[in-house]
């Protein structure tokens, strides 16, 4: 482990000396490279917080200190989203082992960042996941809310896995005033849950996300419509909780 760390310093030492020279990132922009550097993180019980903060530092210089403009910044984004950095930051979030030091607000800094320099491609590569951490997930989204797209909530809203809807209906909940109508996801999916699903918490965030937004979007309406007895039985637990 004392090798790694001694190794992981010369990176760092490496890349801000090129930085400062010529101000590119070529010592670490490779996929090859970087998939060296993250592997570890696919065992994150095997690995110390400390090896953990170095590979984040590593990765998180170009983010910090290139132009977002430049070839260089562009590829290093496409080679790290390619190499499933989204899902190994979410699944080492789940690890007991990283649950110290610090390291959860460390991780979660990391995707937040992610999420907002990528223009949305981690939340896209997020929503792919067949399970989703929803702590890890909407702690970062403050620092991205610009880059939700209508296509991350459509793909989320429509998954075979209840915990995916779930946490995509909190997400949306969350967000739903600081969006765009651009994007605001297909409301028919919505209705569509309150009008198909039975579980109870699937169907109370359901309710309240089309009561939100029906609010912050008065002139977006759904094809599709609940018939409205329907809808008042379904919307009565909801309403006899609020008031409670």
């Amino acid at each position: 482990m004392g090798e790694w760390i001694s190794f992981l310093d010369s990176q760092l030492v490496e890349l801000l000396a090129e930085l400062d020279t010529s101000r590119t990132i070529a010592c670490i922009n490779n996929t090859n490279f970087l998939q060296m550097v993250i592997n570890p993180l696919r065992a994150p019980a095997t690995l110390s917080c400390e090896v953990v903060e170095k590979i984040l530092q590593l990765l998180s210089l170009p983010l910090s200190l290139v132009d977002r403009a430049s070839r260089d910044y562009c590829l290093f984004i496409n080679n790290i989203l390619s190499l499933d950095i989204v899902q190994l930051i979410i699944h080492a979030l789940q690890s007991p082992e990283l649950e110290t030091g610090g390291m959860q607000e460390i991780l979660v800094s990391f995707l937040q960042r992610m999420i907002f320099c990528s223009g949305g491609g981690a939340l896209d590569a997020a929503s792919q996941l067949s399970t989703l951490d929803a702590a890890s997930v909407l702690s970062a989204m403050d620092a991205a809310s610009l880059h939700v797209s209508t296509d991350f909530f459509n793909r989320l809203l429509i998954s075979p896995d209840i915990d995916v809807r779930i946490t995509a209906l909190a997400i949306l909940l969350k967000l739903t005033p600081m969006l765009s109508p651009s994007q605001v996801p297909d409301l028919d999916l919505l209705v569509g849950l309150v009008a198909e699903e039975e579980d109870p918490e699937l169907l109370e965030k359901s309710i309240l996300c089309l009561v939100a937004l029906a609010k912050e979007f008065p002139t977006l309406k759904p094809g599709i419509r609940v018939p409205s007895q329907k809808f008042k039985v379904l919307c009565a637990p909801l309403i006899n909780k609020l008031k409670s």
